[in-house]
């Protein structure tokens, strides 16, 4: 079983509009991550809830890949 990211936020890029989840951490201080599909920088959204899991399943996977 994987271990479950301490803290995950989700973020919606402006630019394509897609959403996607990236774990917090210190590169994250200063930028927000850029969207896996267009580069451009997201707009936040939040951190992830239970809800998210149900609703965004295939997003909460792509944080555990490489």
């Amino acid at each position: 079983m994987l271990p479950i990211p301490k803290r995950l936020l989700k973020f919606k890029c402006l630019a394509c509009g897609s959403m996607y989840i990236e774990q917090i951490n210190r590169r994250h201080m200063l930028s927000y991550p850029a969207c896996p599909n267009c580069q451009q920088p997201g707009q936040i959204l939040g951190s992830v809830n239970k809800l998210d899991y149900l609703l965004h399943p295939v997003a909460v996977i792509k944080t555990y890949l490489p």
